[in-house]
């Protein structure tokens, strides 16, 4: 199948919202094995215990505590404010060359793999080289790594159809290609917990 599309500054800001859902999720299944946030609690657990010791009384504990929960507060606030997907991929497309990243393209799936053909690039993957397919109602992601991938809007499509063929097929491809993979980090699709958000 082949479809022809460009890019735009949506498309990318969805495929960060889905790259942070599945980082997401490899964070969660990674800290069922990890125990670092049980030493965190006991650690924050000493350091009330050494202000009730140190403080006059349990108003200024209440006060000092108040004030740091209020810094965090306030620096989550600002980081929320400033890491916007929105804002983040603005920036990068006004760096250097990238906006060429927005460039009419074409994007062809055979069963050998995906080809992404641009003016000045061309990149061919095999099917095995793509870690995993995400779809949502409005783009289908196809990630090279857990940092990078192929992003194809719906809106390249002429009806709906067209576009849930065209990733079911790849799916088909996908799968029959990686079925005698030694499984690595392939997280569960994130399509449900991306429409909520």
């Amino acid at each position: 199948m082949e479809v022809e599309f460009e890019l735009t500054e949506d498309d990318l800001v969805a495929f960060n919202h889905c790259l942070r859902a599945a980082v997401r999720r490899r964070a969660r299944e990674e800290s069922r094995r990890n125990r670092a946030p049980g030493w965190v609690a006991v650690g924050i657990g000493v350091a009330v215990a050494c202000l009730v010791v140190v403080a006059d009384s349990y108003w200024a504990i209440l006060r000092d505590l108040g004030l740091v929960l209020l810094g965090a507060v306030l620096t989550i606030v600002w980081l929320l404010t400033v890491a916007r997907p929105s804002k983040v991929i603005r920036k990068v497309l006004q760096e250097g060359r990238n906006v060429r990243h927005l460039q009419r393209r074409k994007v062809t799936t055979t069963p050998e793999g995906i080809g992404i053909f641009r003016p000045e690039m061309t990149v061919h993957y095999t099917w095995s080289g793509i870690d995993w397919i995400e779809a949502t109602p409005d783009h289908v992601f196809f990630f090279i790594s857990t940092r990078d991938g192929i992003v194809v809007p719906r809106a390249a499509f002429a009806t709906d159809a067209e576009f849930q063929a065209f990733v079911e097929q790849a799916r088909r491809w996908h799968e029959a290609a990686t079925l005698n993979q030694v499984a690595g980090f392939r997280p569960a699709p994130a399509s449900e917990k991306i429409e909520k958000e």
